[in-house]
């Protein structure tokens, strides 16, 4: 079950883009609940889910666009298929659930003018997970509380979702023993 309120321009259809790079002023909250049954009737893994959103996109003439975006997710479940699949001469099971929650926020602007043939949107981003995994967890695996990125790029839009071109550099703090991590993606989107 999905609701979402449009409190300025509305945004048409069921699936919503995260920017529409300043052609709509654009306020949107939002909310969903998932419920899921385990994947067999004899484990007690059932998955229950929610999660809120929000998007602010605003043109600030002669400024540029600012898109502010951020949500929160919270899963929670039932243990029996972790501590079925961590614990010694147990059975088997699949891990169904991954209770825990997250969240990311998003901050983007976007050039007013075009340099050469589209417009530079630099962005940053920040993203956490955090793992309600059981202490019975195998020895040496890492303590999977809590991990975080952070991700600072720039989109060079042509047309919209149509055609751009991004490049991403990401820090990934792991958790327990396992080291930091850097990544660099580049990537382009067409859609004809």
């Amino acid at each position: 079950l999905r609701l979402v309120g449009n409190f300025l321009d509305p945004e048409p259809g069921y699936y919503n883009a995260s920017t529409y790079y300043g052609e709509k002023e654009i306020f949107a909250l939002g909310g969903s609940l998932q419920y899921q049954n385990g994947p067999t009737p004899d484990v007690d893994d059932k998955l229950f889910g929610w999660q809120l959103d929000v998007l602010y996109e605003t043109k600030m003439s002669p400024s540029g666009v600012v898109s502010l975006e951020g949500a929160y997710w919270n899963f929670k479940g039932t243990d029996d298929g972790y501590t079925n699949a961590f614990v010694a001469g147990g059975p088997a099971t699949p891990i169904f659930t991954q209770p825990g929650q997250s969240f990311y926020l998003l901050a983007a602007w976007m050039t007013p003018k075009k340099i050469g043939i589209g417009n530079l949107q630099p962005n940053v981003r920040i993203e956490y997970v955090k793992l309600d995994l059981p202490d019975a967890a195998p020895a040496g695996t890492p303590d999977p509380d809590a991990s975080q990125k952070l991700d600072l790029g720039v989109n060079y839009i042509i047309d919209g979702h149509n055609l751009r071109f991004a490049a991403v550099f990401s820090h990934m703090f792991n958790p327990g023993p396992a080291a930091d991590a850097n990544a660099f993606q580049l990537g382009t989107q067409i859609q004809l």
